[in-house]
C-alpha cells in the first residue's frame, strides 16, 4: 500500500530490508480537540447562517462536526451539500481530505480535482470555519510534512494520492500546474522521487532529488539525501552515495535518531561496497543500536560487523591503507599522518588481527604467512596463510602459541557450520529470501494523512453568502438613506 524501501544488500543475499513503518518517536502525536484549537468563533451570526445557500449551511453543519472528530456526520453533511450543489469547492476539499484519511485514493482525487478548479476560493471557507484545522502528510515514507486546506495543500495531497495508485503521469501533470504558482520546493520533489522509487525508476527519482547546494538543516534535508542515496546504491553509484549520506548521520534537535540510523547504516554500506571496508565497520560500530526497532535488525549488524574485521584481517597492510582512507578525489598517495590515523584504527577494532600483522613473518612453501595472530578469530584464514595439510606449519603455529590443533578443527568446523546455515537460513537469526522490517512497530502503517487542530494561520477573510448578502442590503440601505436625505434636505431649501 505505501512505498516501501526494499534495501538489497547485494553481497549479502540471503538478507533484504525494508524501511517500513515509522515508530511513534517519529510520527507526530494526534492531539486531541481542545476549545482554545476548535471552537474558534467564525463570528457568521444566525441571521447570516439563514440567509445563505443550502450547500453553504450543509458545510457549516459538517465543519461543526469535525471539531469533535465526528468524520460520520462531517461526511453525511458534506455530500449533502454536494447534493445540494455537486461544484461546490469547499465541501470536495474537506470531502477529499476525509477520503485521504481513510486510503480511499480513487475518491481523494477525485474530489480534490474538482477542489483545486479555481485556486484563489479553494480553502477560503474551510478556513475561516476551522482557522486552526492542520494536516499532516506523509510526503514519504520516512517524513510527514505540516499543510493546511488550501490550494497548495490539496495539490500536494493529490500528487501523492496519484504516486500511491502509481499514476506518475498525472502526479507530474500537478506538479507542472502548482510550480507556475509555486516556486519548486522540496516537498513536491520527494512526493514525486517516492513515486519514482516505487516504480523502480531510480535515475528519473534523482533527477528530483539533486540540488545545486547540498544542504542538511533538517529532517525534510535529511529525508531527500537519504532517498538520493538509496537510489544511488540501487544504480551501483557506491561513491555518490557516499557522498549524499555523509551528513545525515548524526542525530541535532531537527534530525530524529531513527533517521541518523538508517542514513548511518547506509552510509557504512556505501563504504564498503565503495572498497572501504575498515572505515564502514566504524561507521556500523558508532549506530545506536536504540534507534533500530527490529532485534532482528540489530543481530545483523552485529553479525555483519564480524564478517567485515573478518575480511579486514585477510587484507595486506598496503590494501588496509587503501581501505581506511577515503579520498574525495583520485588520489592514490598517504601522508604519514593519515596512514598513523588508520594504524591507530586498527588497532582499537582489531587489536588480535593487527598484532598478527607485526609479529616476525613465518616463511611456508616458499610464501609467507602475515597472520597467525588471528587464528583463534579468523581460523580459515590462518588455515590459508599456514598451508593446509603442511603439518610443519601447524606445529610451528602450536609452539608460537597462536593455536592448538583442537580448537584450530572446532573453530574451522563451526565457520564451516556457520557459512552453511548463512546460505539456508539454519542458524543465523536470518531466514533465506525473507525481508525484514527496520522497524517493526505497526503504529504508522495505516498513516497518510492525519489532521489535528493545532495549525496557527492568519483566518482568511471569505464570506458566507448570507453575509455577503447582508453586506449588500447594509450598502443599499446606506444609499437608499443618503437618497432620501439628499431629497429632505432639498424639499428644506426648496
Amino acid at each position: 500500500m505505501f512505498t516501501c524501501y526494499t534495501i538489497e544488500l547485494l553481497d549479502y543475499p540471503f538478507i533484504q530490508f525494508e524501511l517500513n513503518a515509522l515508530p511513534f518517536t517519529v510520527i507526530p502525536p494526534k492531539y486531541p480537540a481542545y476549545y482554545a484549537d476548535t471552537f474558534i468563533d467564525p463570528r457568521i451570526n444566525r441571521l447570516a447562517l439563514n440567509l445563505s445557500r443550502p450547500p453553504e449551511k450543509a458545510f457549516y453543519s459538517a465543519c461543526e462536526a469535525l471539531k469533535s472528530y465526528d468524520e460520520e456526520t462531517c461526511t453525511k453533511y458534506l455530500r449533502k451539500s454536494l447534493e445540494y450543489d455537486p461544484n461546490y469547492q469547499e465541501a470536495h476539499l474537506l470531502l477529499g481530505i476525509l477520503e485521504a484519511e481513510k486510503l480511499n485514493y480513487e475518491q481523494t482525487v477525485s474530489h480534490l480535482e474538482q477542489a483545486r478548479v479555481n485556486p484563489q476560493k479553494c480553502g477560503q471557507i474551510l478556513r475561516r470555519l476551522l482557522p486552526s484545522l492542520r494536516l499532516l502528510l506523509r510526503i514519504s515514507r520516512l517524513y510527514f510534512f505540516q499543510i493546511y486546506p488550501d490550494y497548495y495543500g490539496a495539490s500536494l495531497i493529490e500528487m501523492s494520492a496519484f504516486c500511491k495508485l502509481r499514476k506518475l503521469d498525472d502526479a507530474q501533470r500537478i506538479y507542472s500546474e502548482i510550480i507556475k504558482l509555486f516556486k519548486p520546493r522540496d516537498e513536491m520533489k520527494v512526493i514525486l522521487a517516492e513515486g519514482y522509487i516505487a516504480e523502480g525508476r531510480y535515475e528519473e527519482a534523482l533527477k528530483y532529488l539533486s540540488r545545486e547546494e547540498m544542504r542538511n538543516l533538517d529532517e525534510l534535508d535529511s529525508t531527500m539525501n537519504i532517498l538520493k542515496g538509496i537510489c544511488e546504491l540501487n544504480l551501483g553509484k557506491f561513491h555518490d552515495a557516499v557522498l549524499s549520506l555523509k551528513n545525515e548521520i548524526n542525530p541535532t534537535e531537527l534530525k530524529s535518531e531513527y533517521l541518523c540510523g538508517i542514513a548511518r547504516f547506509l552510509f557504512s554500506r556505501a563504504l564498503e561496497l565503495d572498497g572501504l571496508p575498515l572505515l564502514a565497520l566504524q561507521e556500523s560500530l558508532k549506530i545506536d543500536q536504540k534507534s533500530i526497532f527490529n532485534p532482528t535488525i540489530r543481530s545483523f549488524i552485529r553479525w555483519r560487523e564480524e564478517k567485515l574485521k573478518e575480511k579486514i584481517s585477510e587484507m595486506s597492510l598496503e590494501e588496509i591503507y587503501k581501505a581506511g582512507r577515503l579520498s574525495w578525489i583520485k588520489d592514490d598517495t598517504q601522508s604519514d599522518e593519515e596512514k598513523k590515523k588508520i594504524e591507530e584504527a586498527m588497532r582499537r577494532l582489531l587489536p588480535e588481527a593487527w598484532r598478527a600483522m607485526n609479529v616476525e613473518p613465518v616463511e611456508e612453501r616458499g610464501q609467507v604467512a602475515s597472520r597467525t595472530g588471528s587464528a583463534l578469530l579468523f581460523p580459515q584464514t590462518f588455515r590459508r596463510s599456514l598451508g593446509k595439510g603442511d603439518e610443519q606449519g601447524k606445529v610451528r603455529g602450536k609452539e608460537e602459541g597462536k593455536v592448538d590443533e583442537k580448537k584450530l578443527e572446532e573453530a574451522s568446523a563451526e565457520e564451516a557450520s556457520s557459512q552453511g546455515s548463512m546460505a539456508s537460513g539454519g542458524e543465523t537469526p536470518f531466514e533465506e529470501g525473507k525481508i525484514y522490517q527496520w522497524s517493526i512497530s505497526t503504529e504508522g502503517e495505516r498513516e497518510f494523512l492525519r489532521f489535528d487542530f493545532k495549525g496557527m494561520r492568519e483566518n482568511p477573510k471569505a464570506l458566507f453568502g448570507g453575509e455577503a448578502l447582508l453586506k449588500k442590503i447594509e450598502e443599499y440601505a446606506y444609499l437608499v438613506g443618503l437618497a432620501i436625505f439628499v431629497i429632505i434636505v432639498l424639499r428644506g431649501c426648496g
